[in-house]
Formats: C-alpha cells, structure tokens, sequence
C-alpha cells in the first residue's frame, strides 16, 4: 500500500522477510521507485527494498540492542508495524485482516519510544513479552542510534546519538544549519538534546501525511542508471531527471549542497542522504529535500593528529573519494553566479564553538580538539573565500 492506494498484491514470507511472489498489480506508479525492473515491478527488487527499510547491520552498538530486546535477529522488527515509516507512507496490508491507513499510521497515533531508548542508549534489559513493537522504530536507517519519539507539542522528531559515544556528530548537525542558513540552502534545523547525560542531535520530521522522501539512489535505480557510469554522467543524469518532473533550482540547490560539505569537509555525501519530496497523493516531485544529516563531518571520529583541513576527499554522487577542491570545482560550474555572505559564514565559528563549549561537560571533547575543529573550519571559509574570488 502507499497510504490508502493499493499497489500489489504480493506473497510475503514472514520467517524470511521475503516477497515470493506478486499475484496481483493495481496501481504500479504509486510503488516506490527501488522497486522496479526495467518499468516492471520485481520481486526481488521489492524485498531489497524492503529489507532495506530495517535497521542496517552496520548500526552502531547493534548487537547490544538486540540483546537488550531479548531479539536474534533486526529482521524480527521489520513487520512487527506492517513496515510502516516516518519518511514515506507505504506499508504492509494484510489480506486476511484488511486495515486502513488512517487507522494504524505514525504521524496521528502515538507509539513506543521508551524501550527503544532504554535499549539504545542506557543499555538496559527490556521484557520483551511487555515490549510495544509497535513503532516507526523499526524502520530507521543509518549508522547511528536514533529514536523516534513524540514531542510534547505532539510533533515527531529524531533524535540522534553519537558514533562510539565520541560526541561530535550532534555537534555537526547544529553546524550544518549555521552553515546552510548562511548560504541559503534550505535545511532542516538540529539541536543539541540532552537525556541522562547522553547527548544527542534533535530535529522535527520533514515528512509529513501527503509526502514521501525519495533518495537520489532510488531515482538513479528506477532509471536503471549504471553506478559503474563516470561520476560527471551519473550527475548529469540526476539532474536531467530532476528537471524532467519540474523540479525548481537544481543545480543552484545542488551547488550549495557541496559547498556546505566542502566547508564541513562531511565525507558522507551518498546517494542515500539526498533526494527529492514527493506528493503520496499527486505523484507530483514538490522540491529538492532540505539539507539533512551530516553528522559525519568535521572528522567526527578522527583524533586531533589526523585532521587534515587543508587537503581532503569526500563523496561525490557515485564516487566516495573525490578530492574537495574537485568538488568545489563542479558545484562552481554546476552554478557560476552563486554569491555568498562571507561575513555571515565568518562569523560561524565564534557560534559553533559556543556550543561546543557549552555541552562540553556531557560530550568531554577536550580543549585541543574543540581549538582544531575551530581552526579548522576557519580554514575551510578561508579556502573557500579565496577560490571564488579567484574564480571571479
């Protein structure tokens, strides 16, 4: 199902979390796009797919979670909420006792966040016969822990750990914004959260009822795109497909995108952490999503020593290890009438290490490392300032 529109009927083997078969097609253009073969619906592709909306076996600390929810397998949590996500609306309807949407979705009924929590972040044993599986997460992607949990305000918001408890990647989520609201990138806004002396990033769910997220790896595949392709052509490709269903400022909103990440020096620009909004109801592609998730910059796991400002690679559409001053390159050309406020960016740094300051006594980043970060970033405007001036 995408919300309340039937896709498929399809054959789904619970103790595999797989799709046997499809015995029946209804509405094929309301799929999501991982899910096609060459404009065909495909079975194997769909269980890729589904399997792909699970927690990722590479998540941080995974193994201790699943112990602490009495759990063998991730797998397990998978249709324990019919697949149901915060960042789309497809779902899982069972023949045998047909459901509606608005009955059971995330974004107007509460859910378990508390063990999830417990078992996530305090390392504590939960009573799995008590455990609510009920819950959006089940389905969260990415390395780091996250929660999903309901405001007081009745909004929905993640909250995002840190990688191996080092402390820097809610620190650079906050830094992102600074960043983005400076050269006026759309951007979704993170906060520094602090729960039972463990320091998390906090935002607001983009996603809402009639909307779906849709990753620049899903419309790459659905346009059966080889990956093996220069990276400059699989670019070209994305932006061709963009503009296709009227996107507006492509290339513009793609330019400052890797600007921000060469001035974060964030190495974790894949085809998974940027995309499109889609309307669930029209079909229609609304926007290029705000910037999101760049948790992984600023050599967030890197000691002191091996933070290197002046001279670093970072990804690239399909190719993870271009050098930055490469990428400045191509998102010069991608948009050459960009201008930006250097005093605004100038002034990022003095902010950033505020807050750095400020949460210093949870995150225990020491004084040397919050003076190289600092320095750092200075060097990345710096760096920056000068090859545009120069380009102009």
């Amino acid at each position: 199902m995408n919300k309340e529109v039937k896709i498929a009927k399809i054959v789904f083997d619970n103790s595999l979390q797989k799709i046997d078969s499809i015995l029946e097609i209804y509405n094929v253009e309301y799929a999501p796009l991982e899910c096609f073969n060459k404009d065909k619906l495909d079975s194997e592709r769909m269980t890729a797919w589904f399997k792909g909306r699970g927690i990722p076996s590479w998540r941080d600390g995974l193994d201790d979670f699943l112990e602490n929810l009495g759990i063998e397998n991730k797998d397990f949590l998978l249709n324990r909420a019919y697949g149901l996500s915060l960042s789309d609306q497809y779902w899982m309807n069972p023949v045998e006792r047909l459901m509606g949407w608005k009955d059971i979705n995330f974004f107007d009924h509460d859910f378990n966040s508390q063990d999830f929590i417990d078992a996530s972040f305090e390392d504590k044993f939960v009573d799995n016969r008590a455990v609510d599986f009920y819950s959006p997460n089940n389905t969260s992607d990415g390395m780091l822990k996250k929660v999903w949990i309901v405001g007081e305000d009745n909004q929905r918001y993640l909250l995002k750990g840190s990688f191996k408890r080092k402390g820097l990647e809610p620190f650079n989520e906050v830094l992102s914004g600074m960043i983005a609201q400076a050269i006026n990138l759309e951007y979704i806004p993170y906060t520094i959260e602090v729960i039972n002396k463990t320091l998390f990033s906090k935002c607001k769910c983009f996603i809402g009822k009639d909307t779906e997220l849709i990753s620049a790896y899903a419309i790459l595949a659905k346009e059966n795109i080889d990956m093996k392709e220069n990276y400059v052509n699989v670019m070209n490709h994305y932006i061709r497909i963009l503009k296709e269903k009227s996107v507006f400022a492509v290339e513009e909103k793609l330019a400052k995108m890797f600007i921000l990440d060469y001035l974060m020096v964030n190495q974790d620009r894949h085809l998974g952490n940027f995309g499109i909004i889609r309307n669930v109801n029209s079909l229609k592609w609304e926007d290029i999503a705000p910037h999101f998730d760049s948790g992984q910059a600023m050599f967030s796991q890197k000691e002191v020593y091996e933070m290197n400002f002046v001279k670093a690679e970072g990804c690239f559409f399909n190719n993870k290890n271009l050098d930055f001053e490469e990428i400045l390159k191509h998102a010069q050309t991608l948009f050459p009438s960009i201008q930006l406020n250097f005093e605004s960016l100038e002034s990022i740094p003095y902010k950033w290490k505020n807050e750095l300051k400020k949460y210093q006594y949870v995150s225990l980043i020491s004084d040397e490392k919050i003076d190289v970060l600092i320095e750092g970033l200075k060097l990345r405007i710096a760096k920056l300032k000068e090859n545009l001036f120069n380009r102009l």
